[in-house]
């Protein structure tokens, strides 16, 4: 796995709405487009997002392609997918039901291989999920995701609220496990056909937690 800024150019930048000073460049051994990802070192979600990322390999999930840091900054180089997130499209134009059958499909392949990979994303969601230029979807934004040993529960409840497994959200669930990316799966292909964020929670559990959509 290349780790060395001498694998990969960067060349021109471009908008992304989750990172700043995000650019273009090429991978040189597989010639492939990748983006330039520059974060804080002190950032350590994303750092342990990478390491997630490069024990990953699928077509339904961003490739991570190295890192490379100086002084102040990681930077993390992955697959390039310009079409921008599932959120964008929706808003952009409604999709149709067939869209989302294909979209959801696609997002259930994803996460088979990485529940098989012992892996739990716990953001899943239209904005953390790319759309390529060939109209298949790329699940992306490891921040949060965590391996899990076999059997292993986890208490510590992340994610974005409104996509968030009840167990989740409550401290006295008794933990969860790999279930929880599939209530958010639920969550998301209802986003999709709405082109609204799921409301479950509004009530139920924004008024009584601070938890930011």
């Amino acid at each position: 796995m290349p780790s060395s800024s001498t694998q990969a150019a960067c060349s021109s930048s471009y908008s992304c709405p989750d990172y700043a000073d995000v650019k273009q460049g090429w991978y040189r051994p597989g010639g492939g487009l990748l983006r330039q990802r520059p974060i804080l070192l002190d950032m350590l979600l994303n750092i342990s997002g990478t390491r997630v990322l490069k024990r990953l390999d699928h077509e339904n999930i961003i490739q991570y392609y190295g890192t490379d840091e100086d002084e102040e900054k990681l930077y993390i180089f992955l697959e390039l997918v310009s079409h921008g997130t599932l959120e964008q499209a929706y808003k952009n134009c409604p999709f149709k039901e067939s869209q989302v059958s294909h979209y959801t499909r696609q997002i259930l392949q994803g996460l088979k291989y990485l529940h098989g990979c012992n892996v739990i994303h716990r953001d899943l969601k239209c904005a953390n999920i790319l759309v390529t230029e060939s109209g298949n979807i790329k699940l992306a934004d490891f921040g949060l995701s965590k391996f899990m040993e076999d059997g292993q529960s986890l208490e510590h409840g992340v994610g974005s609220s409104y996509w968030m497994a009840p167990e989740v959200a409550n401290p006295k669930s008794g933990g969860y496990d790999f279930r929880a990316d599939t209530w958010s799966l639920g969550c998301t292909v209802v986003e999709m056909l709405t082109r609204k964020y799921p409301q479950y929670f509004q009530d139920h559990v924004l008024k009584k937690k601070k938890l930011t959509p």
